[in-house]
């Protein structure tokens, strides 16, 4: 093999090595990323989980800034909610990267799951694991003792939403409680009303 040749398949195997350290890196940085607390009780693995990304190979990971906006809603939402009953909260779903979102049927384009912004959004699910506090518990509490952006009783019955969708800003300001809404389905479309306790039997 002549110099040049010999030059070249140096240089491929440093091309190798460099993008072997990078992947090496990433994954690294993957798994430092999963054993990361939002709050006492809310790990980044239980917010960024996805059963469809994961089955499509989609990489449902946040940037620095929605983390940041993650980790407001942590600690200003659902760790008083997790404080306050004193059992496992279930999120159903929580970040979306906007690759995840567009195959989600019925999903906004602009979706709070995106973290386009400084909002954020959970849906909430007690009934998955058989806990003693209902969807229902969930929604009032939030309702009657938290701040958040909107809150959603989804579909269910009179006695019980089917999940709870709460969104909440890093901007407190934003968290006026002013979007308390319910979502019903009439003529296979979701439609959303202004939440009132005499709507609820």
């Amino acid at each position: 093999m002549d110099a040049m040749g010999s030059e070249m398949l140096e240089n491929t195997c440093l091309a190798d090595n460099v993008n072997m350290a990078f992947l090496i890196s990433i994954a690294f940085i993957e798994n430092i990323f999963r054993m990361l607390m939002l709050s006492k009780n809310l790990s980044y693995e239980e917010v960024v989980r996805s059963a469809t990304a994961k089955r499509l190979g989609i990489n449902n990971t946040p940037n620095a800034r929605q983390i940041s906006v993650l980790k407001s809603m942590a600690k200003g939402l659902f760790q008083p909610l997790r404080d306050y009953f004193g059992v496992p909260i279930f999120i159903s779903s929580g970040f979306r990267c906007k690759e995840l979102n567009e195959v989600i049927s019925g999903s906004s384009k602009t979706s709070h799951h995106m973290i386009l912004r400084d909002i954020c959004a959970i849906d909430i699910d007690q009934d998955a694991i058989s806990s003693p506090v209902s969807n229902a518990d969930i929604f009032y509490y939030i309702k009657d003792n938290l701040d958040y952006h909107t809150l959603i009783w989804e579909h269910g019955d009179d006695k019980n939403p089917g999940w709870v969708h709460v969104s909440f800003s890093k901007d407190s300001k934003k968290n006026k409680r002013a979007n308390t809404l319910r979502a019903v389905r009439k003529s296979l479309k979701t439609h959303y009303m202004p939440f009132k306790n005499e709507n609820i039997a």
